[in-house]
Order: C-alpha cells, then structure tokens, then sequence
C-alpha cells in the first residue's frame, strides 16, 4: 500500500523583529501540528522527532501518544529506533518519555535554585529593569 507522507514543517528559530520566547513559539506550534494531524486524520500517518524526550516535555505526553495512537499516528524518533508495534516496544517509548519528563522538571529545579540564589545575593539573574 502506497502512503502519501505529508510533512509538517515547524520553524522554532526566535524571530528578530519582536521578542518571542522559543518556549512559547514552539508550544503554538506544537498544538497547531497537534490539531493539523487531527484534522487531517487517515492522512498523516507519523510525527517525526528528533527524540522522544523532546517530545516529552509536556505532562501529557504518555496520553497524547495514546490519543495519536487511535487516530493511526505513531510518534517515530529518528535517533531512537523504537518498534511501538509490540507492548515492548511501547513500554519503552513510555519510560523514555517518563524519563525526559523528570530530566524537564530537574532541570527546572536546579534553574529556579540558582535564580533564588541569586537573587539572595542582591543580584539580577538577568539584565536589570530600566532605572535600577
């Protein structure tokens, strides 16, 4: 059977013109893919990722997956050949997104530890406000 693949192409490069942060960039264009491949269902097949831990940042990744499932799209990581055909091979999809999930919020953590910091010792963890 012959599979037409349609690409969907998300640009995550921070614009110049005006100050978007990445984070709030990609995740409009994360829940505008999510509804692209819902609308056209039957006809996307795959959501490419680099890595599932990329794609598993979000809380609801374990779930999501599953909503895609039933719809007849698999999430395929390009640099970690995972057959999801099989139980096994779902599990360990589901584990790498559990551990990039606790990889996000330890990073967040430790972020949010030096910011504290920082702020303790009367410093600015970024560029002061005008007139400081």
């Amino acid at each position: 059977m012959n599979r037409k693949i349609t690409t969907y192409i998300v640009n995550l490069e921070k614009r110049q013109d005006r100050r978007v942060f990445i984070e709030e960039e990609f995740r409009k264009q994360f829940t505008s893919m999510i509804s692209f491949v819902k609308k056209y269902k039957g006809k996307v097949s795959y959501i490419l990722v680099y890595s599932l831990e990329r794609f598993s940042r979000n809380d609801n990744s374990i779930w999501l997956t599953n909503e895609l499932r039933k719809l007849g799209i698999e999430i395929v990581s390009v640099t970690q050949p995972i057959d999801t055909s099989n139980a096994s091979g779902q599990m360990q999809q589901k584990m790498l997104f559990l551990f990039g999930e606790f990889d996000n919020q330890l990073r967040r953590q430790k972020c949010m530890a030096g910011i504290k910091e920082m702020l303790l010792k009367g410093d600015w963890p970024t560029n002061p406000p005008i007139g400081y």
